[in-house]
């Protein structure tokens, strides 16, 4: 047994290496290392060497208590705001052990630098991430970044003042530009919701992103999109039709891209859209309902147990 977890543990630091080496080879500026195959931390080394790393990454995590900020605490995850010396304000996203999804921090890490390569500040700057290895998974993650100071974005409704359409179509547009830039590069915004995308003013490449950008490096994905997958991706800012409309009009003039044939419009419009639609208003059930029910039923079985 001891020997299949150690052997199962190899494989998930092997497999984790090599993405990253492969990583490596393409962008010089990606440094990494693995300490005692316990530990795998990469940098980006055109700001931060692995040595600077090791040194400051522990002053850091001892200033957190006394001048961090908890900027978001989640059952998946904890985020710090922490005003550095030699970074200035930088945050950290120590991702929780009980998140079941992609633990690691390392991976999302390297899509975020691919992204920040690609297409300079559609991301915030990611300067480093960790993984910490027991047994088989992975007990502690953090991911580090710069701070961006902007606003998110928020859903549109149907009802708006004639000013507030014209503003609310020039955003939507905004978007769907940026999206197909960010597209352009192979890296796409899984976790397609307009609360991940922030608009900020004090950003130098903010010409090249339409003055958007990620900061949940987490909520990006690798790999080229098709029409009708980026399509799919853009629903997912559940914008009002007319906003979609300008969204999508913007995407595929900035790739040059013909739309939709009409079996595509069909589907996405008359199956795919209700179905999603459904889902969405089930899972909203499901957390605002059902599971706080679930759980006065098992506090209330817990407690005749006790008695």
């Amino acid at each position: 047994m001891f020997l299949e977890q150690f052997t199962d543990k190899m494989n998930r630091i092997s497999s984790l290496r090599c993405k990253v080496e492969a990583a490596s080879s393409q962008d010089p500026h990606i440094d990494y290392n693995t300490l005692r195959n316990e530990k795998i931390y990469v940098t980006n080394s055109s700001v931060l060497t692995t040595s600077d790393f090791n040194r400051l990454f522990p002053l850091w995590e001892n200033q957190i208590p006394f001048s961090g900020i908890l900027i978001s605490a989640r059952r998946r995850h904890n985020v710090y705001l922490l005003d550095t010396l030699n970074f200035g304000p930088i945050v950290l996203k120590y991702t929780n052990p009980g998140k079941t999804k992609r633990r690691s921090s390392v991976l999302p890490w390297l899509i975020g630098i691919k992204a920040h390569r690609g297409l300079p500040g559609s991301v915030c700057e990611p300067i480093a991430a960790v993984d910490y290895y027991e047994k088989d998974h992975i007990f502690k993650s953090c991911l580090i970044s710069r701070y961006v100071d902007g606003q998110p974005l928020t859903e549109p409704h149907e009802e708006q003042s004639s000013d507030e359409h014209l503003i609310l179509i020039h955003t939507a547009k905004r978007i769907g530009t940026y999206l197909a830039r960010l597209h352009r590069c192979g890296v796409h915004l899984q976790d397609c919701r307009m609360a991940n995308i922030m608009d900020i003013t004090n950003n130098e490449h903010g010409s090249n992103t339409c003055n958007l950008t990620i900061v949940d490096i987490e909520a990006l994905g690798e790999g080229h999109l098709t029409l009708f997958g980026a399509a799919r991706k853009l629903l997912k800012l559940r914008l009002p039709p007319v906003y979609f409309q300008a969204a999508w009009a913007a995407y595929i003039n900035e790739l040059n891209e013909k739309d939709l044939n009409f079996v595509q419009r069909r589907f996405l419009w008359g199956i795919y859209m209700p179905l999603r639609t459904f889902r969405h208003h089930l899972v909203r059930y499901n957390r605002r309902r059902l599971r706080p029910l679930l759980s006065v039923f098992s506090f209330k079985k817990g407690t005749q147990q006790d008695n």
